[in-house]
């Protein structure tokens, strides 16, 4: 056993040993610090271009995961080549599949622009090639030549009729013949009368005449279809003639492009297949449509189809894409095809597709978190499927899992070459790595952020690098004293409850760094003195500890029991650790002891009453066989035992509260009292060695703080175990209660010095005594057994 001495209870930061007096005198800080192995992992990811090395960083918030996958691609992105643009244009031969086409950086928006102004200049020049004196001279050849032809087969048809002694005449329901006898049509009265000799003579001449009308009908419809061809050859010509030269002027920009130039065939065949909508007179608009029934195309919609829309566009990309998804759903990470309602019928053109952000990192990197992969629908199953298969196919999400197939369109797939970096913690990463066998196919590469590193003199000066970096970003007209980042180094230990180490949850101690700065503004000062660091921290504690009050106020009031002076058998100050948020603090916990004549059984009242957790239940069992090697390796072991937590009404779990345990036991077999000026934390083993707890600080601190507010007498204190003695980071006023003796803390290896301690005798003397209980106890069942 040892008592701590007043170096012993922390590792003060003596700011002589800098070479600076404040932050204005420190270097900017430009690296992460304290993640070496994490960073190195990241490289390894980034500069690894075979399939599946894509990278998860795990590690705490607030240990800078996000900030240092940023910072890195940063600067690397801007090294590499930024990727195409990408755009969708209308497929001309199935409207369903519109086209990806990828250009050039910088080309998309050049090359929409172009298509725009293509279209525009279409219109104009075969409008007015339309218009001139040249087509409607042509256009008057092809008339008029159809139109001889068809007055002279008209007379064809007219003289035949008259030398067979007909009229032809033709009405709205088509072509009719009527005999003619002495230069008078007949009427059918007047045929009726004839004879029937003069009437089959008139039949067999009038079917004679309709072969040679039949044969004069078929004729006139070939001229008709002749005229109609020669016009849309005519219009043809006239509408190459005008669109030649600019198609040509697009195909020499884009030379080095196939995908364009196929587009621009297909354009130009195209328009000319439906030239009539870019004539002038085409002006008129279909009617409004009826729901449901589908509808011809108005002039102007029509010229939609015409239309690039541009997807991607890094006119104004520097590097390669670095793109971090802060509102992570299905169609913002894969894209969508949207909707509109046009006279109550829902619609969708080429123009209605949007990309998403895993598109827009395409050549770059894609930063997710993975959170949000877990939480989202369908969000990881996509995920996947695009990576294996390094395409993005952009789908609405109720084609993948609608009942009915409905046609929709269905643009190209276009090709991917991503990194996607997920940050998570190690639980999450666990989960995909446990439950899915292609994540581990996938991402190869992990990274693990430490939430601490090694304190020593180059750490110091990295973290005084961080406190004065951000001083200067948020205020430079402030600084830092050397004693306050001192203080904040302190506190960066407290953090991780190590004397040696330091906390790498930078966010942390940047909200410390912050809220000085207020302080320091508050107070007028230029410069952040230790008292606006300690202030901080007081306030911070202030906000959060509603709870740590209440719990301290029914101590006092007697509610909760706890004592902390005199002695008591069979009752002992057992350490816990309570929390809410991100504010801890401790609390003692009156433990009993209860023994009776038994089975030799622990009863732990705790898992009777379904409130203890596993590791509790392990720390109960463990005792118990210490109990079993220490009393009953010779003898029979004739003892109920019962533990309780008194007045606990939640769950406790955690077993360093054993060593408790069995001192309460031991001194209710012994029937030794209990120093209750004592509190005693600490596991222990089958061979009673005492193993190290966490939350050492905040326990030793809350039965310092219960003992001053019942009033320190000078003898109180705190067991623990000597494996934490590295890790204490104590408040100063108890390691000022510890130098003026008002207050104690020992260290143990051995539960045996603990019952010295808290028995104030030899640990012999409380041998002897169980072993003399024990004894009795077996001659009491002895004896029952005879009598039974």
């Amino acid at each position: 056993m040892e008592k701590l001495k007043p170096q012993d209870l922390s590792n003060a930061c003596h700011c002589n040993k800098f070479k600076f007096q404040s932050s204005d005198e420190i270097p900017v800080l430009i690296n992460t610090v304290g993640q070496d192995r994490g960073i190195q992992a990241i490289w390894t990811g980034l500069n690894t271009s075979a399939d599946g090395f894509n990278i998860f960083i795990t590690g705490p918030s607030g240990s800078g995961r996000n900030s240092t996958i940023q910072a890195i691609l940063g600067t690397l992105s801007k090294k590499q080549e930024t990727p195409d643009d990408w755009c969708y244009v209308y497929n001309f031969v199935n409207s369903n599949f519109p086209k990806a086409i990828n250009l050039k950086p910088g080309e998309g928006h050049i090359f929409k622009k172009d298509m725009e102004e293509f279209i525009a200049l279409s219109k104009e020049r075969v409008s007015k090639a339309f218009e001139s004196e040249h087509h409607d001279r042509e256009k008057g050849k092809i008339i008029s030549e159809i139109s001889k032809r068809s007055s002279a087969l008209t007379d064809s048809i007219n003289k035949i009729a008259e030398e067979l002694g007909f009229q032809v005449n033709s009405s709205p329901e088509g072509i009719f013949t009527v005999p003619v006898i002495n230069d008078k049509p007949l009427t059918p009265e007047e045929y009726q009368a004839l004879d029937d000799k003069t009437k089959e003579a008139i039949d067999e001449k009038r079917d004679q005449l309709q072969i040679e009308i039949n044969n004069a009908i078929k004729k006139g419809q070939q001229m008709e279809r002749q005229l109609r061809q020669k016009l849309a050859e005519l219009d043809k010509r006239i509408g190459l003639f005008a669109l030649d030269v600019l198609i040509d002027d697009l195909k020499v920009k884009y030379q080095n492009n196939s995908k364009v130039l196929l587009y621009l065939d297909a354009v130009k065949e195209d328009i000319v297949n439906n030239i009539n909508y870019f004539k002038e007179d085409s002006k008129q608009k279909t009617a409004p449509p009826i729901p449901g029934v589908s509808e011809g195309k108005s002039k102007e919609e029509f010229f939609d189809r015409y239309q690039v829309n541009l997807l991607i566009d890094h006119s104004q990309t520097k590097g390669a894409p670095v793109v971090r998804e802060i509102n992570p759903s299905y169609y913002n990470i894969f894209g969508s095809i949207e909707y509109i309602q046009h006279y109550g019928v829902m619609q969708t053109d080429l123009s209605l597709i949007r990309s998403g952000s895993i598109l827009k990192a395409n050549g770059g990197y894609l930063i997710l978190q993975a959170a949000d992969l877990l939480s989202a629908p369908y969000l990881w199953d996509n995920l996947k499927r695009t990576l294996k298969s390094k395409q993005c196919i952009i789908e609405n999400l109720d084609e993948q899992i609608k009942i009915i197939p409905t046609v929709s369109l269905k643009p190209d797939p276009i090709p991917l070459d991503l990194k996607v970096i997920i940050v998570g913690t190690e639980y999450e990463y666990s989960l995909f790595y446990q439950y899915d066998g292609d994540f581990r196919k996938l991402f190869k590469i992990v990274s693990q952020f430490d939430y601490e590193m090694t304190r020593n003199q180059e750490t110091e000066e990295l973290y005084a690098s961080f406190v004065g970096t951000h001083c200067k970003q948020h205020n430079p007209s402030i600084s830092f004293s050397g004693e306050a980042i001192a203080k904040i180094i302190e506190h960066g230990s407290r953090l991780v409850e190590d004397k040696n180490k330091l906390s790498t949850r930078f966010s942390i101690i940047l909200d410390l760094v912050l809220e000085s700065i207020h302080w320091a503004e508050k107070d007028k000062k230029k410069k952040v003195q230790i008292k606006h660091v300690v202030q901080t921290i007081q306030e911070k504690r202030y906000r959060s500890n509603l709870y740590e009050e209440k719990v301290f106020e029914n101590i006092h009031k007697k509610v909760i029991r706890i004592d902390t002076a005199d002695k008591q058998v069979a009752q002992i100050n057992g350490l816990s650790v309570l929390g809410s948020g991100d504010y801890a603090f401790g609390q003692a916990n009156r433990i009993t002891a209860s023994t009776s004549i038994g089975k030799g059984n622990v009863v732990n009242i705790e898992k009777e009453s379904q409130l203890s957790g596993p590791i509790f239940d392990k720390g109960v069992f463990i005792l118990s066989a210490y109990l079993s090697r220490e009393y009953a390796s010779d003898r029979p072991f004739p003892v109920t035992i019962s533990l309780c937590f008194e007045q606990s009404y939640g769950g406790v779990d955690g077993d360093s509260a054993s060593a408790a345990e069995l001192v309460a036991i031991l001194s209710s077999l012994s029937e030794l009292p209990l120093r209750q000026d004592l509190a005693i934390t600490g596991s222990i083993d089958q061979f009673g060695n005492i193993q190290p707890i966490g939350g050492v600080n905040y326990k030793i601190e809350g039965f310092f703080d219960i003992c001053c507010q019942e009033g320190l007498s000078g003898s109180q204190g705190v067991v623990i175990p000597w494996q934490n003695v590295q890790h204490l980071m104590l408040r100063e006023d108890v390691i000022q209660a510890v130098a003026d003796g008002k207050f104690h803390i020992y260290s143990i290896k051995h539960v045996k010095e603990a019952l010295e301690l808290f028995m104030d005798l030899d640990s012999k003397k409380m041998d002897k005594a169980i072993i003399k209980k024990l004894e009795h106890f077996i001659k009491i069942a002895r004896e029952y057994r005879k009598e039974t």
